[in-house]
């Protein structure tokens, strides 16, 4: 038996569908989504910081020194930021 050929609007349709889908679900498309969907939804949020290469690298190397991940890293610098004040001087200063 020899299937009908499926009608285009139909299938641009199921197209539009998953673009408009795919594209609602970037973190920073503005659709808000229910905050039941994950429990790190509730805790936590992704950011984009722009640093020079040179920081990326001492940070990299302040991370790994201390067995972190680069953003374990970040969060637990500004948590002592906040925490006890910013330091003029720090480990490799004199």
């Amino acid at each position: 038996m020899i299937q009908p050929k499926p009608k285009l609007n139909s299938i641009a349709s199921v197209k539009d569908d998953a673009i408009d889908n795919f594209i609602n679900g970037a973190p920073d498309s503005g659709v808000s989504r229910s905050k039941s969907n994950t429990k790190e939804s509730k805790r936590k949020k992704q950011i984009t910081v722009t640093m020079d290469e040179e920081l990326i690298d001492k940070i990299d190397v302040a991370a790994a020194d201390n067995g972190q991940s680069r953003a374990a890293f970040i969060n637990m610098s500004c948590i002592n930021a906040l925490k006890n004040g910013m330091k003029i001087k720090g480990l490799n200063d004199s």
